[in-house]
């Protein structure tokens, strides 16, 4: 039950992330003045909204779209790598893309972050399942992480 709780939660993160990044892209989102500013950088006329890639975005704002747009896709390609077959990479892709997924959105909360909040939130879901899928007691010990031997821990 608890594999399907993360790769549904994995699906979902990559179907949310893919449509969060077509709203980013495509929505009227920024306010441009259609002609130049005035002395105290204000628009003399009315303003209207373009999207983002209309608005004129430098490298590095591209660079943290499509950064923003692709983390949510790696996690939850992990979510479902993991889910189906356990494996570590999958695992990796899992954590990964969640821990850079929510720093991002967390940066920009206020702004565009907001839109990546459901897939991050599907990757968070999908990244607890499986914690609690390797911390069960009738998982396999392959799956569970091995507990530190004595000689591990130290004095």
């Amino acid at each position: 039950m608890v594999r399907k709780i993360e790769v549904g939660s994995g699906v979902a993160a990559g179907v949310l992330g893919l449509v969060a990044l077509a709203v980013v892209l495509l929505a009227p989102l920024v306010a441009a003045c259609p002609v130049a500013l005035d002395a105290a950088r204000h628009c003399p006329v009315a303003t209207h909204q373009v999207s983002l890639p209309r608005a004129g975005l430098s490298g590095g704002e591209w660079a943290y779209l499509v950064a923003l747009g692709l983390l949510p896709l790696a996690g939850a390609a992990g979510a479902v790598l993991d889910g189906e077959r356990g494996d570590k990479r999958g695992l990796i892709a899992l954590w990964g893309g969640t821990v850079l997924a929510f720093a991002g959105c967390a940066l920009t909360a206020l702004g565009i972050g907001l839109f990546y909040l459901p897939p991050v939130l599907a990757l968070l879901i999908a990244t607890y399942a499986a914690i609690v899928r390797r911390s069960r007691p009738g998982t396999p010990a392959a799956m569970r992480t091995r507990p530190m031997s004595d000689d591990q821990r130290g004095p």
